[in-house]
């Protein structure tokens, strides 16, 4: 008798837990499930933008040289040479505080390398200690201009277009014709005008129509 009794709380015992792990399984699946793509259309995919305004253009040429004091020597190939003039502003890469200008420039080229010297000078104060750094020389600039970060403009086919922002949280792919090229930075001929709101990250991934939101610190695109 008491064999049976122990054989009847045993199945009465495994019964009971099936039940409660049963509870457990439809509790869970009850609950909304947390995912990406969830978070998504909720709130939006998360992109960062950039209001268009006109204005200047400047395109430069990248060059490294090496250093002496505050000065700093180049060696430029021909097409470099004639589109840089003396008197032409000048930034050291990884440091926009030191600026200099262009102070002069040889009228002929090395006999053995074929490129022509280029020194540039920075204030007196600047003493760089870096034996050799990449400067920008700006050449020229180019004024009431629309340009985005190269990197925001999408290429389908012969088509170039970009991701723009339309109305409070919406995306929608707008097509654009292109000018000129600077080092980051591409002219926008038409396609985009002031007030226009661009998607320059996070729209590897987006879609027409799709619900965006403007990034905050910490958000994964």
């Amino acid at each position: 008798m008491k064999r049976i009794i122990f054989y009847v709380l045993i199945v009465i015992g495994v019964g009971a837990a099936i039940k409660w792990k049963q509870g457990v399984i439809n509790e869970k699946r009850s609950q909304p499930t947390i995912s990406i793509n969830n978070e998504y259309q909720e709130n939006g995919k998360p992109v960062e933008i950039l209001p268009i305004e006109r204005g200047v253009m400047k395109f430069s040429e990248r060059l490294t040289g090496k250093t002496k004091g505050n000065r700093v020597t180049l060696f430029v190939g021909a097409n470099q040479w004639r589109r840089i003039k003396v008197g032409q502003e000048a930034s050291l890469v990884g440091d926009k505080k030191l600026a200099g200008k262009v102070v002069s420039k040889q009228n002929t080229p090395n006999t053995e390398t074929g490129l022509f010297q280029v020194t540039v000078a920075f204030n007196e104060s600047d003493q760089i200690k870096l034996e050799s750094v990449v400067v920008d020389i700006i050449t020229s600039e180019k004024e009431k201009v629309v340009s985005i970060p190269t990197a925001a403009i999408k290429e389908d086919n012969d088509k170039k277009y970009v991701w723009v922002l339309v109305g409070e949280n919406k995306a929608e792919p707008r097509d654009i014709k292109t000018g000129e090229k600077s080092l980051y930075q591409t002219e926008v001929t038409s396609g985009l005008d002031s007030g226009d709101k661009v998607i320059v990250r996070g729209a590897s991934s987006l879609t027409t129509s799709d619900k965006v939101r403007i990034a905050q610190t910490g958000d994964k695109k």
